[in-house]
């Protein structure tokens, strides 16, 4: 599939869900992330939020959800912002993830138990945002 249908499909799956992506950078713009080696480069940090629009917040769903997002060390290069594809393919791959800490640690490899936690909470995070019919499509987005 070429890049621009991917997008399509990232476009279509936001329309359809009745969300909205905004994709700001982020502040400090030269932090590192959390899982970068000392030294090692990397890319621009953004801050994304995703609207569900229409949206009634109860105990059972959000209607908002806003996360750090890093685009690669090749994309900055290029001058090349992230784009709704970019992001959905991640949270594609996020919102899989187990929700036990120490299950990440099993399915990832070795890191920091404080990233380990992070990950579990980002998944259990998306997962209450999106709904499982939702997150089944996510999973044909990437």
């Amino acid at each position: 599939m070429a890049q621009d249908e991917y997008e399509a499909q990232a476009e279509e799956f936001l329309r359809r869900s009745r969300l909205q992506l905004l994709i700001k950078r982020g502040v400090p713009p030269d932090m590192a992330p959390p899982w970068a080696k000392k030294g090692e480069p990397h890319g621009l940090k953004y801050r994304v939020q995703i609207h569900r629009q229409n949206c009634t917040p109860s105990r059972f769903r959000s209607c908002d959800i806003e996360f750090d997002f890093w685009g690669s060390f090749n994309d900055m290069q290029e001058g090349k912002k992230p784009t709704p594809y970019d992001v959905l393919a991640t949270v594609s791959s996020e919102v899989t993830l187990p929700i036990d800490p120490d299950e990440v640690y099993r399915e990832l490899g070795p890191m920091p138990s404080s990233q380990a936690l992070q990950a579990a909470e980002f998944s259990k995070k998306l997962r209450w945002f999106f709904s499982k019919h939702e997150q089944e499509e996510l999973q044909e987005i990437s």
